[in-house]
């Protein structure tokens, strides 16, 4: 079910995942309660990848993934060795560190990023993490260097929408090519391939079919999905063909297993996420907003309002700020200097939204209406005083002549 939820539902789904208890259900006949979970955060799949076997399952299922989609070959790799890889970053005292290295048994390099969150300029930062694991590569002594240089296959999971609209590939797969040759000539030293999990709807769609999926398919589902997975899904997909490998990447997946220091950091990253979602949110509502302003100015300007677009923006329960509505009209004013937009036609256009119920109330304007209000009340108070002692008088009339029947 994950897979079709948005982000709001995502944040319920894991604030809930968190007040689950571990352990076992005592009802009935009931198993043993397994928490999985989210492979996209960074400490998980560093858990998940820390097997030789997981990892070069993952790998090569993803490189066979690539060569079908992209018309190329990518050979299978036997990864030999796993460590942890720090590239200095000059001119800061930090340096940074990859989510996965691994050297297979033909000494190339395979680095591996899971990205949960948007990250600007991403591509670049992927691509200086390969570049510089291609240029701090470790010669042999007394050997011809240049020709002991080594591949680097620079691999990224990125889970949230890259915003490309020309394409619905999930997949891209990076090489240096030249752009003037026919056929194209490709520098293969440094590969980049990305896998957009945001994108692998059609995947959870081919498994509500019952269609076969290639092993790099469930993987990219698993990753993307892990936290939802049960002991009767896992049966069910092993069934559809799912590789034993993932089975047994859920188990390192476990929270249950996990020590105190990892599910502490986990939990951090996740509440990471929540506060991301949120603002990705409140800046999703404040751009939808911004538009509605847009087409109401320009409406306004033209003395042409659609009545569909006010009906929707009531629908939705808007109320616009003061301060934004200034600021989109301020920024068509600088674009359109002759547009109209200047002080004299702002405050007809604030009143107008004010009118639709649709623009937030001026905090001066409330505390004047309240202070003539309050004048206005003050001699129906004086009368109510007055009332008040033959009130109660009429009150314990009515007691004693009760309490006689």
């Amino acid at each position: 079910m994950i897979e079709s939820m948005g982000k709001a539902d995502r944040n319920f789904f894991f604030k809930l995942y968190f007040l689950l208890f571990s352990g076992f259900v005592s009802w009935g006949n009931a198993a043993e309660l397994i928490h999985y979970a989210r492979a996209t955060t960074d400490t998980a799949f560093k858990i998940m990848m820390s097997d030789v076997g997981i990892a070069q399952a993952l790998v090569n299922s993803l490189f066979a993934d690539i060569s079908k989609v992209a018309g190329t070959e990518i050979d299978p790799v036997e990864i030999k060795s796993v460590g942890e890889v720090t590239i200095p970053l000059r001119g800061k005292k930090a340096n940074a560190t990859m989510d996965y290295h691994g050297i297979t048994s033909k000494e190339d390099h395979v680095i591996v990023e899971m990205q949960m969150m948007h990250h600007d300029n991403f591509d670049k930062r992927a691509l200086f993490y390969a570049a510089s694991t291609f240029v701090n590569q470790e010669f042999p002594r007394r050997s011809k260097w240049h020709l002991q240089i080594k591949n680097v296959y620079a691999i990224q999971f990125v889970d949230y929408s890259t915003g490309d609209k020309n394409t619905e590939q999930f997949r891209r797969y990076y090489r240096m090519t030249d752009c003037i040759s026919v056929p194209n000539q490709v520098i293969d030293g440094i590969c980049l391939i990305q896998i957009e999990l945001a994108g692998i709807q059609e995947i959870a769609d081919k498994i509500i079919r019952g269609e076969p999926l290639t092993p790099a398919e469930w993987w990219y589902y698993m990753i993307e999905n892990s936290e939802s997975f049960t002991q009767e899904q896992i049966n069910q997909y092993k069934a559809l063909g799912m590789p034993g490998k993932i089975e047994g990447a859920l188990e390192k997946l476990r929270f249950e297993g996990w020590d105190a220091k990892d599910k502490d950091r986990y939990e951090r990253e996740i509440q990471e996420v929540h506060t991301y979602n949120e603002e990705l949110d409140r800046r999703e509502k404040l751009g939808k907003e911004r538009e509605s302003i847009k087409s109401l100015i320009d409406g306004f300007l033209d003395e042409n309002i659609p009545e569909r677009l006010l009906k929707r923006i009531r629908g939705q329960n808007v109320q616009f700020s003061r301060a934004l509505v200034r600021e989109v009209w301020d920024e068509y004013a600088a674009e359109d200097p002759n547009g109209g937009q200047n002080e004299d036609t702002l405050m007809p256009f604030m009143g107008f939204l004010r009118d639709q119920g649709i623009l937030e109330p001026d905090q001066e304007e409330m505390r004047e209406e309240q202070s003539e209000s309050e004048e206005e009340s003050e001699p129906r108070r004086e009368i109510r005083r007055k009332k008040m002692p033959r009130e109660k008088e009429q009150q314990r009339k009515m007691k004693k002549k009760t309490g006689k029947r």
